[in-house]
């Protein structure tokens, strides 16, 4: 799922492509995308714990804007992200995108039929697209 994030303490924004996922609490982003956002860790403050399926992991927090685009308009949600401190571990993994979004949305998932859906329920706002050119 891809959406645009924007941290504004950080001046940082940018596409990031999220997996989703259902079962995490938060939605986070982790060290490849950080990267590539050019994320200043340095500029974050102390790193907090989280636990998750593979263990517990340090991450930093940021407040963030989130923009999912549909046919008609920019879908705006406001959250506290999560910014996985890098480590061997976490190199490889890709952003994940939790709870924290995913519970506004209705979810349709019929994997025989090769589905996945979502439907906006709520946002915290909305940027109304112009009309495409012809």
């Amino acid at each position: 799922m891809k959406g645009r994030l924007i941290i504004p303490d950080l001046g940082v924004s940018g596409d990031v492509e999220f997996l989703v996922d259902t079962g995490s609490d938060r939605t986070s982003l982790h060290p490849l995308d950080g990267w590539a956002l050019r994320i200043p860790l340095s500029q974050l403050g102390n790193p907090t714990s989280l636990a998750g399926i593979g263990g517990s992991q340090s991450y930093f927090t940021a407040d963030a804007a989130l923009l999912f685009r549909d046919e008609t308009q920019n879908r705006l949600y406001f959250l506290r992200l999560a910014i996985a401190q890098p480590t061997q571990h976490n190199l490889r993994l890709p952003s994940l995108l939790g709870q924290d979004i995913l519970r506004h949305w209705r979810t349709v998932h019929d994997p025989t039929e090769r589905v996945l859906e979502f439907t906006v329920r709520r946002s915290d706002g909305m940027v109304m697209l112009p009309p495409s050119a012809s």
